[in-house]
């Protein structure tokens, strides 16, 4: 009865597989279930025993992906093998997959950082590895899905695209294994996706040890997990990963696999990081199978699935965009990443608006302003200890004051050549960096030295009035204006700059008296209805639907949900009950 199980296994892994490439792999997080002082110090033991079974079997073959996670331990704890580790990589026999500075987390990292990882990353491994093969990117334990993701990846200068998450919603939905993906702007990308880990290959629990005296069984232990990765392939390449989280090669479980630790103050017998006779397993399996078994770099096998391309099938568009959202992208874990983002590249505008007004462009400034935020946007920062992540935090806070002051002493530079056409008590020299006019609210402000000011007009290089609010009042004793805030609309073209003058007028200060605050507020798209300082409706006229559902409460009221326990490192779910504040 068994042998007829395993021949009906056979069948059915013959149907869909015919050649099985493996790749060793250590998924390097920035934290997780230890400091980051540990992890530091395991990858680089990884690196060494890596090169140390590359000098005993000329079989294996691995491959790495990030400089910032997993390479740099390594550089600083062991350079007299870098030049080891780089004849490896001119041989084939490690791969770079990826080649970029961070793996990043994408709702935890902006578009234009995405862009900048790949293009110094690739800048990086170009100059230290020359003979890299740097045409596959990897991103292993990270959600896609966006449709503009083809053509990004292929003007980073890679051909093809390997990817694990959301790997059950994409097997739902019926997604291949391997296929073409084509973006928004027709540009197609080979890919291929699956796990980063195979029990069978990380888990001495689950290896079947005694393969040589029970073949049976252990074909039937590895090809049942086999399946579950073979059903959506299309080109009959099945890609398994030697490789895990912290994955030392050739041994198993890393101590990070749960169950491992026990309750707090008790102890387990735990089998970790045990040697396992994988390179065994693989040249017994291609003694007794017709499946060839070997193991391969990324390069290799996406080599291999060139040649089949003819068979894969073209996914159009969105992927997926909604998993691992909630649990990855509403929490902000990268310290500051999206206002630091966009402090950079304010200041690239202005730097570049300077340079054309005679500055000087601080390009090397910029540069090592923009390696540093990649460096403090690892992956898996969220599992950060508290100490390593104030010192992220820190120095996030540090290169976001870096970056506004650079912009700022660009501003006061070119503001600096900026001609009065009038005199005024006050002068405000607005910059715009966009590629289009704007008219927005601006906010300034103001100091009046003397005392006396009551009333203000604002006026712009014409000399026409410019309406204004007064937003904060620093008076002096005796209630004049010393200092204080104020808003007004101003209108600045593209890539230029507009002056507006804050002047005093004679006279004694105006009564205001408070507006009135409407009950209903409506808009070309929005009609609003207002009640005890909160959004009873919201009503959209394009949807021509209610879009506040909330019985009970304001639309601006804050509540408070309570949820279950958490369950390893996930939110509990929330039960439904609510404290409004």
């Amino acid at each position: 009865m068994e042998k007829v199980r395993q021949e009906d296994l056979r069948k059915k892994f013959e149907s869909l597989v015919d050649t099985i490439l493996i790749t060793g792999y250590n998924h390097a997080d920035w934290e997780w279930t230890h400091s980051r002082a540990w992890h530091a110090d395991r990858y680089a033991l990884v690196f060494n025993e890596v090169l140390d079974i590359m000098n005993q079997d000329v079989d294996y073959k691995w491959y790495f992906d990030t400089k910032n996670e997993e390479l740099q331990p390594f550089i600083e704890r062991y350079p007299s093998r870098m030049a080891e580790l780089k004849r490896r990589v001119k041989e084939g026999r490690i791969g770079i997959a990826g080649g970029t500075i961070i793996n990043p987390q994408i709702p935890n990292v902006g578009g234009e950082l995405f862009i900048r990882n790949m293009k110094y990353g690739r800048q990086y491994f170009e100059r230290e590895f020359p003979d890299a093969d740097l045409s596959v990117l990897a991103l292993n334990d990270v959600i896609v899905g966006y449709s503009q993701l083809p053509q990004m990846i292929r003007k980073g200068g890679y051909k093809y695209f390997r990817f694990t998450r959301p790997e059950e919603a994409l097997d739902a939905k019926g997604v291949p294994r391997d296929f073409f993906w084509e973006g928004l702007d027709g540009t197609r990308l080979l890919c291929s996706r699956g796990g980063y880990g195979l029990w069978a290959f990380i888990d001495i629990r689950r290896f079947p040890a005694d393969y040589k005296e029970n073949w049976g069984r252990a074909f039937t232990m590895v090809v049942e997990e086999f399946l579950r990765g073979a059903t959506l392939l299309k080109g009959g390449i099945l890609w398994l990963h030697e490789g895990m989280d912290d994955k030392r090669p050739l041994r198993g479980p890393s101590p990070w696999i749960p169950g491992v630790y026990p309750p707090r103050g008790r102890k387990i017998d735990a089998l970790l990081d045990l040697p396992m006779d994988v390179l065994g397993f693989v040249k017994e399996w291609n003694r007794r199978e017709k499946i060839p078994m070997r193991f391969a770099t990324p390069a290799e096998y996406f080599a291999e699935l060139e040649k089949r391309k003819g068979r894969l099938p073209t996914w159009k568009g969105i992927l997926d965009q909604m998993a691992w959202v909630m649990m990855h992208g509403c929490k902000g874990y990268c310290p500051g990443n999206s206002q630091i983002e966009a402090a950079l590249l304010r200041a690239e505008k202005i730097c570049s608006m300077a340079q054309m007004l005679g500055g000087d462009y601080p390009e090397e400034e910029l540069l090592e302003m923009w390696h540093e935020l990649l460096s403090i946007s690892p992956h898996a920062i969220r599992y950060s200890y508290v100490r390593d992540y104030d010192e992220l935090a820190l120095r996030a806070e540090k290169l976001k004051i870096r970056a506004e002051g650079l912009t700022t002493s660009k501003m006061k530079s070119m503001a600096r050549q900026v001609k009065a056409t009038r005199e005024a008590k006050t002068r405000i020299v607005i910059f715009n960096e966009l590629s289009w006019d704007r008219r927005d609210l601006v906010s300034a402000y103001i100091a009046f030295p003397e005392v006396g000011t009551w009333r203000l007009t604002v006026t712009d290089s014409q000399g026409r009035e410019v309406p204004f609010q007064i937003t904060k009042w620093v008076p002096y004793g005796d209630g004049s204006l010393s200092e204080g805030e104020i808003i007004f609309l101003a209108e600045v073209p593209s890539l230029g700059y507009s002056t507006y003058y804050v002047s005093k007028l004679e006279g004694e200060p105006e009564e205001v008296k408070p507006a009135e605050t409407p009950k209903e507020i409506e808009t070309p798209f929005y009609r609003i209805r207002l009640r005890d300082g909160g959004i009873e409706s919201l009503y959209a006229k394009t949807l021509e639907r209610e879009l506040l559902r909330a019985k009970g409460v304001l639309g601006n009221d804050i509540l408070f949900y309570q949820a279950e326990a958490m369950r390893d490192f996930r939110p509990g779910i929330l039960n439904g009950a609510v404290e409004k504040v």
